[in-house]
């Protein structure tokens, strides 16, 4: 029957719900997308294999176009020889797969050709299908009533392995110094890395989408309103935004491996993926702040000085954030300025204006505050420096804590 490349929505026909399949996860395909050397260096070490799965649904169609338009993008449960780890988290495909605690299985409409086979309830993933192997089919369909007891099980043993996990009594401990420390630096990264995913259209990349050769496009041209910091876009250039997603290829018959590969092989490249991305989205962010203009100016001043970096004035050396950057604060609000007021504004301050003034114009107001006329970029740059700042200061109080 041949092979299906890029397939779409439509071709869902082929792998209907409750379908067990062969999938083999594509890691260089994964990341082609991010168009990064070291991402595709790192992803290229990740060993393939074939694992069996159970398709459970089809995510991300776009229901405003045709079938067509969609990518085929799966979510399925992994389906592997033996129990899996914790043991009650399954469900068995034959009737000479015995679970532990006596949850009856489900038959396929065609059987297995191994006896030991369950479906692992908690090893839940999605992948877009890249390709589709069509020859002699297996058929090996789950009906639609076992689907739905797969998805009770899968929610009953998730609550049943929290329940596990979770201490019986819970102690709330600042902790030591380091583990403050650690608490911190980690939020930080994890923050850098949040900003980078939701925001990935402020990662600048070539403007090129990718060949259909492999390297499947599935970004959006994304245009920058506006310049930061007096930068000019005036070329009219577009950025496209890097997306990293699991790809892979599927076999509709299963026979084509003597054993499928493990379940746990499978998570561990999905969880190596996940990896390789948030290390890049790091990557970019620091490659993105690095170069903004400010930074450019100081390394500048810094470098024809020669001398000790000087501060600008009304620095604040703590969060490492300057006067002009115009961040929001608890003497922003309204009421704090009716009740103290704020002398030390400048120019266009609604302590010189008036709060009646700031109460007929609000909008204008936060336009002149936020400086929305700036690109998006400095925004998010802004709201993560005051994240980080009020983390810093949570860490503060709980190294006093401990010191009482």
């Amino acid at each position: 029957m041949g092979i299906i490349e890029y397939p779409s929505a439509a071709d869902v026909q082929h792998c209907p719900f409750g379908t067990i399949v062969l999938i083999s996860v594509d890691p260089l395909a994964s990341v082609a997308t991010l168009r990064d050397e070291r991402a595709s260096e790192e992803a290229a070490r990740i060993p393939r294999g074939k694992f069996l799965v159970m398709v459970s649904l089809v995510l991300d169609i776009d229901f405003s176009s045709v079938p067509e338009a969609s990518p085929l993008k799966i979510e399925f449960f992994a389906v592997g020889r033996g129990l899996p780890d914790p043991p009650y988290a399954c469900v068995a495909l034959s009737a000479d797969a015995i679970h532990p605690t006596g949850r009856p299985p489900i038959m396929p409409a065609s059987p297995l050709p191994w006896p030991d086979c369950y479906i692992h309830t908690i090893k839940k993933s999605s992948a877009q299908i890249t390709r589709i192997h069509l020859d002699s089919p297996s058929n090996t369909l789950v009906a639609d009533a076992d689907i739905t007891r797969v998805t009770r099980a899968y929610r009953d043993d998730a609550r049943a392995l929290h329940a596990e996990r979770a201490p019986a009594n819970p102690v709330v401990d600042p902790g030591s110094p380091d583990e403050i420390d650690d608490e911190l630096l980690a939020f930080e990264e994890n923050l850098t890395y949040s900003y980078t995913s939701s925001l990935g259209r402020m990662v600048q990349a070539p403007n090129n989408h990718a060949a259909p050769n492999g390297d499947l496009a599935d970004t959006a041209s994304v245009g920058d309103e506006d310049a930061d910091e007096g930068e000019d876009d005036s070329d009219g250039s577009s950025e496209d935004e890097p997306h990293m997603e699991i790809r892979a290829e599927m076999w509709l018959d299963v026979s084509v491996v003597d054993s499928p590969g493990d379940t746990q092989d499978l998570l561990d490249t999905i969880v190596q993926l996940t990896a390789i991305k948030k290390a890049w989205a790091q990557r970019e962010v620091l490659k993105e702040l690095a170069d903004q203009p400010r930074t450019r100016k100081w390394v500048a001043s810094v470098a024809g000085a020669g001398s000790a970096t000087q501060l600008p004035a009304h620095h604040d050396a703590q969060n490492g954030i300057a006067a002009g950057d115009n961040l929001v604060s608890p003497n922003d609000a309204l009421d704090y300025r009716a009740e103290h007021g704020d002398p030390s504004d400048t120019e266009g301050h609604p302590s010189e204006a008036g709060l009646d003034s700031l109460a007929d114009d609000p909008l204008a107001r936060q336009q002149k505050r936020f400086k929305l006329s700036k690109s998006p970029r400095v925004v998010v740059e802004r709201a993560k420096g005051t994240l980080i700042a009020v983390a810093r200061t949570v860490a503060g109080w709980k190294r006093k804590a401990l010191r009482k």
